[in-house]
């Protein structure tokens, strides 16, 4: 179950990553206009960079200017695949379907017996024995 959270968490993650990258770099003044003025970008390019700049920064610039948000339900698609995932890598999803641990999970499946009108068990099980 691991290894299928962990190709669900592959999965998800480009469209997660674009998302964000769509949110955050217009914000720090990556915009398809250019590096915005009076932003972060803008104050990291005239303190680092001055008239030429290379490297990541440009690189920042390129994908601000031409980055295309994923749909919503990508999105949400993504976050529920990747939620999915992790759940598996963990291993805390519902089990495998064995049943060891009873239906409800507390070890305790065929405790008590049916109780008849009197109270008492009816052989089918392991009693508890009344005080």
């Amino acid at each position: 179950m691991r290894f299928l959270g962990a190709c669900a968490l592959v999965a998800a993650t480009p469209v997660i990553v674009t998302a964000g990258a769509a949110i955050v770099l217009p914000v720090i003044g990556f915009t398809s206009a250019g590096v915005a003025a009076g932003s972060i970008a803008a104050g990291v390019q005239s303190a680092v960079y001055g008239g030429a700049t290379c490297g990541v920064f440009s690189l920042l610039q390129s994908a601000g200017a031409t980055i295309a948000a994923p749909a919503a339900m990508e999105v949400v698609a993504a976050l529920g695949t990747a939620a999915m995932g992790a759940r598996l890598i963990r291993g805390d999803g519902h089990g495998d379907g064995t049943g060891e641990e009873g239906e409800d999970g507390d070890g305790d499946e065929g405790e008590g017996g049916d109780e008849g009108d009197n109270g008492e068990g009816n052989g089918k099980g392991k009693s508890e024995e009344k005080k």
